[in-house]
């Protein structure tokens, strides 16, 4: 769960205002950069069980979205995922292959 909010705070923080304000905001409290979007994720999540708590649904607000970039950081995101899943899957099949049953 916290991977998922993690990757969408990174796709998040350069594309909608609203993330990239709160990114901004964490980074000029001199928080790093992986600080900053941890603690974007956790607000995210905050704001995810408020909705559910609440029992309401979200409704985005229409800002000025830079699609295109949005776009190229998605799909970076999904190369890199695939590239991780990659490296891991054998190494994985290795610890497993070792391992009595």
């Amino acid at each position: 769960m916290l991977r998922v909010f993690y990757l969408s705070a990174q796709v998040a923080a350069p594309c909608c205002p609203t993330s990239q304000a709160f990114y901004q905001r964490k980074r000029s409290e001199g928080k790093t950069h992986k600080q900053a979007v941890l603690a974007l994720a956790r607000r995210r999540l905050d704001v995810l069980w408020a909705l559910i708590r609440d029992q309401r649904t979200f409704t985005a607000e229409h800002h000025n979205v830079d699609s295109q970039r949005c776009d190229v950081i998605t799909r970076r995101h999904h190369a890199l995922e695939k590239l991780h899943w990659e490296s891991v899957l054998p190494a994985l099949d290795r610890i497993r292959s070792r391992t009595p049953r």
